[in-house]
C-alpha cells in the first residue's frame, strides 16, 4: 500500500468513525426530546387533573353552604 492509498483508507475509517458518532449523538438526542415530550404530557395530564380536582372542590364547597344555609 502507497502513501496514497494509505491516507485515503484512513480517511475512509476517519469517515465511518464520525458518522458512527454522529449517528449516536443523534439517537441519545432524538431520545433525550421524546422523554421530555413524555414528561410534558404527564405534566399537562397532572395539571388537568389538579385543576378539575379544584373545581369540584369548589362545587363541593357551594353544595355544602347551600345545604347548611351558609350561602
Amino acid at each position: 500500500m502507497n502513501n496514497s492509498q494509505s491516507a485515503e483508507h484512513q480517511a475512509g475509517q476517519a469517515q465511518a468513525t464520525v458518522e458512527g458518532k454522529t449517528n449516536q449523538l443523534m439517537e441519545k438526542a432524538s431520545n433525550a426530546a421524546q422523554s421530555a415530550h413524555e414528561s410534558m404530557q404527564q405534566s399537562e395530564f397532572l395539571s388537568n387533573a389538579g385543576q378539575q380536582m379544584k373545581e369540584k372542590k369548589n362545587e363541593l364547597t357551594e353544595e355544602v353552604k347551600r345545604a347548611t344555609g351558609y350561602s
